[in-house]
């Protein structure tokens, strides 16, 4: 009878109850969510301790290696724009050698090495496959010599200097004295190109509290030039010397710094000295 009542009892729609899945067990789940973990745990680890780099970066050099072999060597460095700077001072910064893989270098360190010699001024570096480097070079243009605590340097037209450069076969360039003559002496320029009869005589312009210029004449004539608008106080000047010769009269100093006068001294005011001719080069 018993047996046949459970037999009823399942006819009449009773649910059985089944056993749960082993993994759905609440014992379970923290040891599924470690091995779902691990695989990423494992990779993290690898990564971290630099066995994924060091593997990397042989595949790289393998690579490199092989396509070398292929034919994609260093075979020719084709160097424009080099006058002033040494050869031997750029090929010792570009730093290859015939033969080297050709993708076993890195063009912006190249570049950066060249840009560091002393008359370049900007560089590009870059490969041209199988075989072929280009390196273009433009080089700073000598604008003025720069007179420093007692030293002398070459600046370019965007006021730097020049380092490490000779002076040798720059001496006919204006000097200019003061700290921040060198980001100014291309103005200066600029305004004695107006008047040439002006610019063929100065031979050193001192800077003075960093606002305006004294010129030095090649006859020892000090020009004071005003802060505002000194192309206009060198046209005066220029009009004056064509009209009057006033720097041929013996005169020390011309004050050109009011725009409505010439103010006449024969007594130089103390400054600091220009530089003599013969220590520019």
């Amino acid at each position: 009878m018993k047996d046949s009542e459970n037999d009823t009892d399942v006819k009449r729609g009773r649910k059985r109850r089944w056993a749960s899945p082993l993994w759905r067990s609440a014992r379970m789940r923290p040891i599924l969510g470690l091995l779902v973990l691990a695989p990423f745990v494992a990779g993290a680890w690898w990564w971290s301790s630099g066995r994924a780099a060091t593997a990397a970066g042989e595949a790289a050099d393998r690579a490199i290696a092989g396509a070398a072999a292929l034919g994609f060597a260093v075979d020719e460095i084709l160097l424009a724009g080099r006058d002033k700077s040494a050869r031997a001072s750029v090929m010792m910064a570009i730093g290859l050698r015939r033969g080297q893989p050709i993708f076993g270098f890195d063009p912006e360190s190249v570049r950066r090495r060249l840009e560091r010699l002393p008359w370049v001024r900007s560089a590009t570096v870059r490969r041209m496959l199988p075989g072929t480097v280009v390196v273009e070079l433009i080089e700073r243009q000598p604008l003025a010599i720069w007179q420093h605590k007692g030293a002398f340097s070459l600046v370019d037209a965007e006021g730097a200097v020049i380092e490490r450069a000779s002076l040798e076969g720059f001496g006919g360039l204006l000097t200019v004295v003061g700290m921040d003559a060198p980001g100014h002496a291309a103005d200066l320029i600029d305004t004695l190109a107006g008047e040439p009869a002006v610019m063929m005589r100065t031979k050193a312009a001192v800077r003075v509290a960093g606002r305006r210029w004294n010129l030095h004449l090649e006859n020892g004539v000090v020009v004071q030039l005003p802060e505002v608008d000194a192309a206009s106080a060198v046209s005066r000047l220029a009009a004056y010397e064509r009209a009057h010769g006033v720097l041929e009269q013996g005169i020390a100093v011309l004050d050109l710094r009011l725009p409505d006068r010439l103010i006449v001294r024969t007594e130089p005011e103390a400054e600091p000295s220009p530089p003599h001719p013969g220590k520019r080069t």
